[in-house]
């Protein structure tokens, strides 16, 4: 079964306020999305700060200011080449949006389109980034 690390790197939440949405990403990944998307069971596991999380493993990590533009959260590739879904919570907060939304929102589009290739063509003939959820 797929492991996802949940790593709370932001002094902006707590802990528990970040390990209290565990069972909500658990429920929409392993009942929602694996039950239209097909994208197999998976199990979500807190890790504490400056532990490693195990080897494989995606990662959900709530971070502080976005290193991006614009960005409320994104999901990109570790350097291991594996998936991670990057939250960042004082940056969510200062635009008065949802840390939980922008969690669950990554965490989804990391579920359906974890090594970030997926794309569609229109009429035409222009290329679109596959999304699957819209903010």
């Amino acid at each position: 079964m797929l492991q996802i690390a949940v790593i709370n790197e932001s002094t902006a939440i707590t802990d528990s306020d970040v390990q209290d949405m565990i069972p909500a990403f658990d429920a929409q990944w392993n009942n929602e999305l694996n039950d239209v998307w097909g994208v197999g069971a998976a199990q979500f596991s807190f890790v504490d700060r400056g532990i490693t999380p195990p080897a494989g493993s995606w990662w959900a990590v709530f971070l502080g200011d976005s290193d991006q533009a614009r960005a409320l959260a994104y999901h990109d590739l570790t350097d291991e080449g594996l998936p991670i879904s990057k939250v960042f919570v004082k940056t969510i907060l200062a635009d008065t949006a949802s840390v939980s939304v922008g969690a669950t929102h990554e965490i989804c589009e990391m579920a359906v389109d974890p090594w970030l290739n997926s794309a569609y063509q229109d009429a035409q003939g222009n290329f679109w980034a596959g999304e699957v959820c819209v903010s």
